[in-house]
């Protein structure tokens, strides 16, 4: 059985290496969690990282809705 906080842990592991791999010059975790929040929403973000029924299904980034929608230009 995985506790919570090893979800958590797998999870947030996950993420960055997944997104290290999409973009290889993103070299500190500063930088990555700007991008993410940047990307994401901060809100959309903790949601996906800290909830334990979220993202369980299988995509890119385990996300139901399969990654980030680009916003749209204003």
């Amino acid at each position: 059985m995985r506790t919570e906080k090893n979800v958590v842990r797998m999870r947030w592991w996950n993420f960055f290496r997944e997104t290290m791999a999409l973009d290889g010059d993103c070299n500190t975790v500063l930088v990555l969690r700007h991008r993410l929040v940047k990307c994401f929403g901060l809100k959309h973000l903790q949601k996906a990282l800290f909830s334990p029924t979220y993202g369980t299904t299988p995509g890119p980034l385990q996300q139901p809705h399969g990654g980030p929608r680009p916003r749209p230009k204003p």
